[in-house]
């Protein structure tokens, strides 16, 4: 017999380990926060600012010899400095934490002896700092570390800050700056340490602004002029030598930041210092036009292809500043426009040639050109609607920034959705504030309204017809404009009711053109149920509510019905025609209703029955059911007739719910429908009671008449007792014993209020009657009305 060949077993494979997982980079400044040694960078920051502080109580109150004070200063510098080099080998991020607050200490120290307490003469003094920068420099340069030359740079810039006591020199402070941006320049020439460009070029034009802004007047121009154009041309050099240094595959990398950050805030602040010169501005920007051509031809001819990008940005700039001499030569109010007409341009031409610093440049025009012409609104004449400065400007304004944002749509750029934004922005406010100049001020609001609407229109058809999303944006803000145009009329009541001050024509004009713009943009996905959607047309159908209730209110008080009585029940008659007409089956079958059923039918109504209910309870507790020119009938007058709106108008709903398909909302259904009817009917017959009471027996119609009148009380304990026999014999026979503990709880209200109350206020008949009459009714629900037994438990089923 054969024997059977053994089986070869297959090698399994052992399961392989998960393939670990790199950690995500963490943000740069959460890095730094909780990288190295995150105490010793925030004590060292603590300790910068406390000996800061130190210095200048000192000057203030000459507590401390002034050579001991800046001594003891000089040598924890020193010591800080030194024992940071020592350990620069060990525990190299603490070291260059120890050595930058160490230059920083020295900067202030030297300072102070110069600025503060005038001990060294500038001879003297800005040697030590020139000689303080070059340690710092080379000390970062030695060890690589841009977090020493950040740290020793920004406390060497913080230190006149610190310590200033408000008065001094600015051509001391201006000067002793120059020395530390010639450091940052001097090490970009070794290293392309953004981060410490960007310290410089922060420090410097922030403070030199701030230092404008409460100190500059006109006589400082001469020391002033030449500081900040040595600024200026020194970040530009530290720029080009960024660009020496970083370059990528596609050639030499551009610092945005500087490139285009020097020119506008330099500019900015050049704006401020020949703002009183006659065509100042216009040949500072033929100027800078002027230097930025010469230098991109310079270096055209002695850089290669790889400096193109930087070459371009300088030739963008220098186009800038040439179209914008002509405007400020001619009216310097144009300007903020010329720059926004330019800025579109540049962004245009960006997009085209995907040149992102480009259109960087160009939206950056625009949003610095916002500020500026609005400064100018003031000082222009407005003799002529439309045909005048500040309208035109703001028109232009829009138009650059609509031009952007098509090209930057186009371009598939994030930033297209903002530039649409700014443009409407600045649409609104130019067409507002004309609408402002020269109508009258009762329509001023109104015209707003008309404005945004019209807006709406205006932009709606290109939605679909273009797949522009943006289109459909003004449409989609004009129902929450609506609801605060009609707030604030509800606020002022300026007119008094919204249809007045012209409303009677925006009101209907805004509804219409929110219908119209909606079927615009609505395509066939966005029908039915929707969120924002259904939101807006729940929405407008509500304001539509609340604006039909008001208008027919004062209508009312226009026709003299105010003493009346009926104003109250009257405020149910709009919600419910709404209530009956969006359940209409005619108006079912019809846009919008039929294209957003759960919107009208379910959200907006449901909204509309919510309030209704409440004017229920609200209506009973106030209203005596007055009802002039007619007498008092109990079910027959203002009250209880607007009680009967709302009942058919709930029905007709309900029914057209049904008919439509649609749930009813949570609220309503199962059995919280009867409870919810149920209170509304106590609330609505125990008002019946009260108003009976009121008009036949003179009870005057107030919480406080109630709890002191004997009969009142006596005729609600015997009322709620009859109700709940009525109650419990239902539930006897439907065997319902939900509905009998229903009745048995308002009994035992019943028996609570004779103990507390009818026993210790009613008197005479009246407690006897309320005592004998509830009594009675207990024993009637004992006889008539016991406790119905539990339903029978269902058998356990058991399988064979």
């Amino acid at each position: 017999m054969e024997e059977e060949a053994p089986q070869q077993s297959i090698p399994v494979e052992p399961p392989q380990p998960p393939k670990a997982v790199e950690p995500p980079q963490p943000n740069p400044l959460v890095a730094w926060i909780t990288g190295g040694n995150a105490i010793a960078r925030v004590g060292i920051v603590v300790l910068f600012i406390g000996i800061a502080f130190l210095i200048r109580h000192a000057v203030v109150n000459d507590a401390v010899p002034r050579e001991v004070q800046l001594g003891g200063v000089g040598i924890a510098g020193l010591i800080l400095l030194i024992f940071g080099w020592r350990l620069r080998d060990t525990r190299t991020g603490y070291a260059l934490t120890l050595q930058g607050a160490g230059i920083g200490i020295l900067y202030l120290a030297v300072y102070g002896a110069f600025r503060l307490h005038e001990m060294i003469p500038a001879a003297i003094a800005f040697p030590l700092l020139v000689a303080i920068a070059i340690l710092a420099t080379w000390l970062a340069i030695r060890q690589d570390a841009a977090v020493l030359a950040g740290f020793g740079a920004a406390g060497g810039f913080l230190a006149p800050v610190l310590s200033s006591t408000g008065q001094g020199d600015h051509v001391l402070l201006f000067g002793y700056y120059a020395i530390l941006n010639l450091a940052v320049l001097a090490t970009a020439w070794f290293r392309s340490w953004r981060s410490l460009n960007l310290i410089g070029f922060v420090f410097t034009f922030v403070i030199g602004l701030a230092w404008g802004y409460r100190y500059y007047q006109p006589e400082n121009f001469a020391t002033v002029e030449p500081f900040l154009v040595f600024f200026f041309l020194l970040y530009v050099a530290v720029a080009i030598f960024f660009a020496r240094l970083a370059s990528t595959p596609a050639g030499r990398m551009v610092d945005a930041t500087i490139v285009f950050g020097a020119p506008l805030v330099g500019f900015a602040m050049q704006s401020t210092l020949v703002n009183d010169t006659e065509y100042g501005m216009a040949w500072s920007s033929f100027a800078v036009s002027v230097f930025y051509f010469v230098l991109a031809g310079v270096m055209h001819k002695r850089t290669g292809p790889e400096w193109r990008l930087l070459e371009r940005a300088f030739i963008a700039l220098g186009i800038v500043f040439a179209t914008i001499t002509i405007p400020l030569a001619v009216d310097p109010r144009w300007t903020s426009a010329a720059w926004a007409i330019e800025g579109a341009a540049v962004a245009w031409y960006g997009a085209r040639q995907k040149r992102p610093l480009a259109v960087l440049l160009g939206v950056a025009l625009q949003i610095l050109s916002g500020p500026m012409i609005l400064l100018e609104h003031g000082s222009i004449d407005r003799t002529y609607p439309f045909l005048n400065h500040a309208f035109l400007g703001a028109i232009l304004m829009a138009a650059a920034g609509l031009v952007t944002h098509l090209a930057l749509r186009r371009a598939g750029s994030w930033a297209a959705q903002w530039m649409f934004i700014w443009a409407l922005v600045w649409w609104l406010l130019a067409t507002f504030d004309e609408a402002h100049q020269f109508l009258p001020q009762h329509l001023e609001l109104m015209a707003d309204l008309s404005i945004m609407a019209a807006t709406a229109l205006l932009f709606a058809p290109f939605h679909r017809r273009y797949a522009w999303t943006e289109a459909s944006w003004p449409s989609l803000f004009l129902l929450p404009a609506m609801i605060i145009v009609l707030i604030l009329q509800l606020v002022h009541l300026r007119a008094g009711h919204p249809f007045a001050g012209g409303g009677w024509i925006a009101w209907p004009f805004a509804v219409l053109a929110h219908l119209m713009a909606r079927h615009h943009i609505e395509t066939a996905e966005d029908r039915g149920r929707g969120g924002w959607i259904s939101f807006s047309h729940a929405g407008l159908m509500l304001l539509l509510v609340v604006l039909g209730s008001w208008e027919l209110h004062w209508q009312l008080i226009d026709i003299g019905l105010r003493p009346t009585g009926w104003l109250s029940p009257a405020l149910v008659v709009v919600p419910s025609m709404a209530m009956v007409l969006v359940s209409w089956p005619v108006l079912q079958r019809r846009w919008p209703i039929a294209a957003h059923p759960w919107a009208y039918q379910r959200a907006g109504v449901a909204a509309l029955a919510v309030a209704l209910w409440i004017w229920v309870f609200v209506v009973n507790a106030l209203h005596n059911g007055k009802s002039a020119p007619l007498p008092y009938i109990p079910g027959f007058n203002s009250v209880d007739l607007g009680h009967l709106f709302v009942v058919v108008a709930f029905m007709t709903w309900l029914r057209g719910l049904k008919s439509a398909g649609l749930e009813r909302p949570p609220y309503l259904t199962g059995n919280r429908l009867a409870v919810f009817a149920g209170l509304a009917g106590f609330a609505w017959a125990n008002g019946v009671l009260l108003r009976s009471l009121h008009h036949w027996f003179d009870v005057p119609y107030r919480w406080s008449a109630w709890e002191k009148s004997f009969l009142v009380q006596a005729s609600l304990s015997i009322f709620w007792s009859a109700l709940a026999l009525a109650f419990m014999v239902y539930a006897v026979r439907r065997a319902s014993r939900a509905v009998w503990m229903v009745g048995a709880a308002l009994m035992g209200v019943v028996v609570l209020k004779l103990v507390t109350v009818d026993l210790a206020n009613l008197g005479g008949l009246e407690r006897i009657a309320s005592f004998i009459g509830v009594g009675v009714l207990m024993l009637a629900v004992g006889y008539f009305a016991p406790v119905p037994p539990r339903a029978p438990a269902a058998a356990s089923r058991i399988e064979p």
